[in-house]
């Protein structure tokens, strides 16, 4: 059994590597699967299972099998990094594209208690598209909405964030972060932003919050960051004591 099962494995991902079977494609149904391969559905089962926990496939329950978008991170440094470093650590060029930035009076709680200002008070918004380059018919891999202090935002409204990333315009402005708290949980989006992530209305995105703040323990920024869950992994490794 476990010769065939590498077999049904191999065709199965050589038919989603050439393109046959595109992003989205529902696979046959087990049974017709194997009838065409000629074994058992626990053998069956046992190949989709391992496709589907590396991410090439995603099972719907009650619905059946579907190839999925590459994952891009496996590990990741975004906790303390640059996006764009992160990227190019995996020989990987970062895209962005700037979908706003203005300033604006802070109208959402959420954003309100991130910050740690009041309701109404004066904020600057940065919101992108970030891709890789080389994976772009994928589609972006997140999108980050930042909020600044009026300050610290009024030093980077005349920014390029097309050409230079955030790292490089707080590094270049002095503007100094010494510590940040980053939240995870998965949530939906907007029918206008999953158009913006090349996503469908039902999908589910993880949502990481980060408060940034300096030296002396104040917010320079808050960041919500989505990425679609069939898009991304993150591995974290926890030292023992």
């Amino acid at each position: 059994m476990t010769k065939r099962y590498l077999e049904i494995r191999r065709t199965v991902e050589k038919k989603i590597e050439c393109g046959e079977w595109a992003v989205g494609y529902k696979l046959p149904r087990e049974v017709d699967l194997c009838r065409e391969f000629d074994v058992s559905r626990t053998t069956i089962r046992r190949a989709l299972a391992a496709l589907t926990e590396e991410g090439k496939l995603k099972r719907i329950k009650g619905t059946g099998s579907f190839v999925s978008r590459p994952q891009v991170f496996e590990k990741t440094t975004l906790f303390t990094y640059s996006f764009a470093e992160e990227l190019r650590s995996r020989g990987l060029t970062c895209k962005t594209e700037v979908l706003e930035l203005r300033k604006l009076r802070v109208r959402d709680e959420r954003v309100a208690e991130g910050l740690g200002v009041p309701i109404g008070a004066s904020a600057v918004k940065l919101k992108r598209l970030r891709y890789s380059a080389e994976e772009g018919e994928h589609g972006p891999i997140t999108l980050t909405t930042s909020y600044f202090p009026e300050d610290i935002g009024a030093q980077i409204l005349d920014c390029d964030f097309e050409k230079f990333s955030l790292y490089q315009v707080r590094k270049s402005r002095r503007i100094e972060r010494a510590q940040s708290t980053t939240t995870i949980s998965a949530t939906h989006l907007s029918p206008r932003e999953c158009r913006w992530l090349s996503a469908n209305e039902n999908d589910l995105f993880f949502l990481m919050t980060s408060r940034v703040c300096d030296k002396d323990g104040r917010v320079i920024e808050y960041c919500e960051n989505y990425y679609p869950i069939d898009r991304n992994v993150f591995t974290f490794t926890v030292a023992s004591e």
